[in-house]
C-alpha cells in the first residue's frame, strides 16, 4: 500500500511540477537578473508550502552558545544550502545562496537572512534560517500586506491604527489558534495572545490545534519527535487539566526549557500538574489527540505556525508578534455586542511582523 503523501510533501511536488512546466528554456539562458528573481520565487514557494527544517550531523554545524563563533557558523550553513537546495543551473551561472546576520530569536537560536548572489548582484530570497544547536529552521520572512485587510480600525486612544479584518459576529467568538509546539513563531504569538485570554477569558470560545501529521500509529511534526511529544504533552494537559493550566504550562516550557522542551517535568511540578497523568494520557490517547488535531488543522487549511482564525477567518494580526492589543481588537471586533473588557488597552510593543513555520 501507497504511504500517505503529507502537506508538506504535496507542496513540494506541485512547486516542482510547476517549474518545469514553466521552465521550458534553460535557466542558463537567462540573464542574471531574471535568473535571481525565477530562484528566489521557486525558493519561497519552497519555504510556504513545505518549511523546511534540516537536522544536521554533529559535526556540521557546532552548538550556538556563547562560544560560537558566528561567522563560521554563518559559513556552514550557507555552505550546506548551496551543496543541498542550489540548482545545477544556478551553479553554472556562479550563482549562490549567502546569508547576513538578522535578528537572533535568543542567545541560544541565532538568525541570518538568506540572500541569492551573482556576479555581484544580491537579492535577499525572502527568506531566514535559524539556527539552534544541530538544527537549523528556513522560515518565510514576510510584511503584513494591508493590501489584504479590508477594514482598518483606529484606536482613538493610543492613536495606533490596527488592522482588522471584517469577521462574522457572534455573541461568543470562536478562536482557533493553530501552532506547533517549538516553532518560534508559534511560542511569540502564544505570548502575544497570553494577555488577551486573561483579559477575555470565559467571554470567548479558545480552541488550540498542533500542526502534525499522521500515518498509521506514525505522528511527525516539522521539528521532530521532540516536537511530536511536547505536543501530546500540551494536549493533554488542555484535555485533562483545562485551559487556563494550558497556558500555563506552555509559558513555563517557552520561556525557561528550551527548543527540546527538557524541563516540562519541572514546568509540571512547578504548576501542581500530575506527571504520571500526562505519561499515560500521551501513551494511552496521544495518536487520537494527534489525529483529532490534523483533522481540526486539515479542515481549517492551517499549513503554517501560528494560524489564527476568528469566527471561521484567518487574522493577519497573529504575525504582529508583542502587540497584544492588535490581537485583542481584531477578536473583540468579532462580538455582536462587545464586552466591557474590550475597552481595556493592553499595554504592547510589536517586537516584530512577519515569520511563520
Amino acid at each position: 500500500m501507497a504511504k500517505k503523501k503529507t502537506a508538506h510533501k504535496k507542496h513540494i511536488e506541485k512547486a516542482v511540477k510547476e517549474t518545469k512546466t514553466q521552465s521550458e528554456k534553460p535557466l542558463i539562458e537567462m540573464n542574471k537578473s531574471t535568473a535571481i528573481t525565477a530562484v528566489i520565487f521557486l525558493l519561497v514557494g519552497l519555504i510556504i508550502g513545505a518549511l523546511l527544517i534540516s537536522v544536521l550531523n554533529t559535526n556540521s554545524v557546532p552548538n550556538t552558545g556563547a562560544t560560537t563563533d558566528a561567522s563560521a557558523l554563518k559559513l556552514k550553513v550557507a555552505n550546506y544550502l548551496n551543496e543541498n537546495f542550489r540548482d545545477p543551473a544556478m551553479a553554472e551561472q556562479g550563482m549562490e545562496f549567502t546569508l547576513e546576520d538578522s535578528n537572533n530569536l535568543s542567545t541560544d537560536t541565532l538568525g541570518f537572512e538568506v540572500f541569492v548572489n551573482a556576479d555581484g548582484l544580491s537579492q535577499p530570497a525572502g527568506a531566514i534560517v535559524y539556527v539552534s544547536g544541530e538544527n537549523f529552521v528556513i522560515a518565510s520572512s514576510y510584511p503584513i500586506n494591508v493590501n489584504d485587510v479590508p477594514e482598518t480600525v483606529v484606536d482613538d486612544t493610543t492613536n495606533n491604527q490596527v488592522e482588522t479584518t471584517a469577521y462574522t459576529k457572534s455573541d461568543v467568538p470562536t478562536v482557533d489558534l493553530y501552532v506547533m509546539s517549538f516553532c518560534p513563531f508559534g511560542n511569540k504569538a502564544e505570548d502575544t495572545m497570553l494577555p488577551v485570554y486573561n483579559l477575555l477569558k470565559d467571554k470567548v470560545n479558545w480552541n488550540i490545534h498542533y500542526i502534525v501529521n499522521t500515518n498509521g500509529t506514525s505522528v511527525s511534526s516539522l521539528h521532530g519527535q521532540i516536537e511530536v511529544e511536547q505536543n501530546q504533552r500540551e494536549a493533554c494537559v488542555l484535555k485533562n487539566d483545562g485551559m487556563d493550566n494550558w497556558w500555563n504550562f506552555t509559558t513555563y516550557v517557552n520561556e525557561n526549557c528550551g527548543s527540546n522542551g527538557s524541563c516540562w517535568e519541572a514546568a509540571a511540578s512547578e504548576l501542581g500538574l500530575d506527571i504520571a497523568e500526562i505519561n499515560t494520557c500521551v501513551e494511552e490517547d496521544g495518536l487520537l489527540l494527534m489525529q483529532e488535531n490534523e483533522a481540526a488543522t486539515n479542515l481549517a487549511g492551517a499549513t503554517g505556525s501560528p494560524t489564527l482564525i476568528i469566527n471561521g477567518s484567518k487574522s493577519s494580526a497573529v504575525y504582529q508578534y508583542g502587540n497584544s492589543e492588535a490581537y485583542k481588537q481584531d477578536i473583540c471586533s468579532a462580538f455582536s455586542l462587545a464586552p466591557e473588557e474590550c475597552n481595556t488597552v493592553i499595554d504592547s510593543t510589536t517586537t516584530s511582523s512577519g515569520g511563520s513555520c
